[in-house]
């Protein structure tokens, strides 16, 4: 790892107190290296058997493992996760608010298999957190983070935020021990993750907001540019997944560009920014891997923008305070049949003015507060029937959500008897599906399938036309700006529809929110592969954040 990059991690953490020294079962050294690990530097440090040390690493930093693993599983050696580059996940987060739990997923997962054990806590660039990403990190096994000058408590009041311990690192609390270079630290006897769950203090507090020090970081105008570049090739990235046209190659190929473009040194205010050859090469790569050109230079008001203006042949997204909107191109279509041609419906129970209709998704709407996600899909035409329980029988609505943004992880098949499948990275952990018999939630657990999770009320309302369900907040945690969806309108019958979960009627229509250019090759039978792709929200960054209540 460069200077820079250390540079960034360390500039907000204490440099070793002068203060009279801690016994060393009351500290913890927390070792944060800037450069390459020897693991026999690891060993002589913990020569004395009473020292445990916590050490922040990535894979890539140590020459060997194998000795530092044996440390490790005698408890003297806790890992925290170190993501490669140090990104400062808040400003990630405001490009593609899935890139920073999906770089920590990746971390992890490279980090368990290099050293055969999940990591304990979590070292972010410049220790900058935001309060929607706490309790997905604590879900991920992680019970500690380090923190950069969040806290208005003084300086050795820890606290705990959904379940994360908070570790005021860069307030200079005297239990923990942090510097860059091993000789440097203390010998302690007790790991960051001991001490967190020992301490008296670790009350329920404010979650950590980006304030102090670190908040210097957006008044450069160096940073500003780059935070701008940076958003134009996310955005770019995210309009790319939702083309319909997108090759999984490519996709896979800008995405690993753009995380090489979020390294934490290129926003420092003494880097060059937007201006620096290393990061303007890394965000044209990103560009030129999706066929486009980088742009010279951004307005300022783009900065300010909050939604990424799209073709009208794309689905339009916006971001309406803690609401999500996916709207589909308006143009003329119809239910789409299992084989993906254009179904047109005949005899009595086809009614002239919905038949082509039925199954053709306009829009779906996600809203959200403390108590409950609220998802609203709206069609062309709802046709009310007294045949079901919730007054509509031909339709069988699905919302399949990625929650994690985990790469390969989720359920790629969607549930029994529904046409296409989910690509790697769209994965999904919980299925909502209501129809005229039954509405529930699912949720999707490996080598079980999905599982019943809390059965729901649909609301239709044939006026608008639209159904809205409702989910308590305490099954779907975390923020919905940074999930990805797929809705489905599916034709129905009662046979499959009272089955657990319900089943489409076989080979029967369906309609999807997607680009109209997908919708048109699923109706000309162009696209016999039907993987549908999640749609995600990707907004340019404002100056002063964006983000909803988790």
């Amino acid at each position: 790892m460069s200077a820079k990059a250390a540079l960034l991690l360390l500039s907000f953490l204490p440099t070793l107190f002068a203060a009279a020294p801690v016994r060393a079962e009351d500290c913890a050294a927390l070792w944060v290296p800037d450069g390459p690990v020897r693991a026999a530097d690891v060993q002589a440090y913990l020569a004395d058997p009473a020292s445990r040390l916590s050490a922040a690493l990535s894979p890539e930093q140590v020459d060997r493992s194998t000795g530092l693993v044996e440390l490790a599983s005698q408890g003297r050696l806790e890992f925290a996760l170190r993501i490669p580059g140090d990104p400062l996940l808040p400003f990630i987060s405001r490009g593609r608010p899935q890139d920073a739990l999906a770089r920590v997923a990746l971390a992890r997962a490279r980090h368990r298999d290099a050293f055969g054990a999940l990591p304990a806590g979590i070292v972010p660039g410049a220790g900058a957190l935001t309060a929607e990403l706490a309790g997905p990190l604590a879900a991920q096994g992680l019970r500690w983070a380090a923190v950069g000058d969040y806290l208005a408590a003084p300086a050795d009041a820890w606290s705990r935020a959904a379940g994360l311990a908070l570790v005021p690192v860069a307030q200079g609390t005297a239990a923990v021990r942090v510097s860059s270079e091993l000789s440097a630290l203390p010998s302690c006897g007790r790991t960051v993750a001991e001490l967190a769950a020992s301490a008296s203090a670790l009350a329920p507090a404010v979650p950590p907001t980006w304030l102090g020090p670190l908040a210097e970081i957006e008044r450069s105008s160096a940073t500003r540019a780059a935070l701008e570049l940076y958003a134009a090739a996310a955005a770019a990235l995210g309009e790319y997944q939702n083309s319909g046209g997108a090759s999984l190659n490519t996709l896979e190929k800008a995405t690993g560009e753009l995380y090489a473009a979020q390294e934490g040194r290129f926003f420092l205010p003494a880097s060059a920014g937007a201006s620096g050859p290393a990061f303007r090469g890394r965000v044209e790569k990103v560009f030129r891997t999706l066929g486009r050109s980088a742009p010279e230079s951004l307005p300022a008001a783009e900065l300010e923008r909050s939604t990424v203006p799209v073709p009208s042949t794309r689905v339009r997204a916006l971001r309406e305070g803690n609401a999500l909107v996916f709207e589909n191109a308006p143009a003329p279509s119809a239910g789409l049949s299992a084989d993906g041609t254009a179904r047109e419906e005949h005899g009595p129970r086809a009614a002239p003015s919905t038949s082509t209709a039925l199954w053709d998704l306009s829009r779906m709407r996600v809203e959200w507060d403390e108590g409950s996600v609220v998802f609203t899909v709206g069609m062309r035409a709802l046709e009310r029937s007294s045949a079901a329980p919730s007054g509509f029988d031909r339709l069988l609505l699905d919302v399949y959500l990625d929650i994690n943004n985990r790469p390969r992880a989720g359920s790629t098949d969607l549930l029994p008897g529904r046409p296409g499948f989910l690509a790697s990275e769209d994965g999904w952990e919980y299925a909502l599906v209501f129809g005229g018999w039954s509405a529930a939630l699912y949720r999707f657990i490996p080598g079980q399938g999905p599982v019943l999770v809390e059965k729901l009320r649909p609301q239709p309302d044939a006026a608008l036309p639209e159904v809205r369900v409702s989910v308590p907040r305490a099954r779907l945690r975390g923020n919905p700006a940074g999930w990805g969806y797929l809705p489905l309108a599916l034709e129905a019958d009662k046979a499959a529809a009272t089955r657990t979960p319900p089943e489409p009627r076989p080979e029967g229509a369906y309609g999807i929110v997607a680009p109209t250019r997908l919708q048109e090759r699923l109706r000309a039978g162009l696209s016999r592969s039907r993987k549908f792709p999640a749609l995600r929200f990707v907004e340019r960054a404002p100056s002063q954040g964006a983000g909803g209540p988790p």
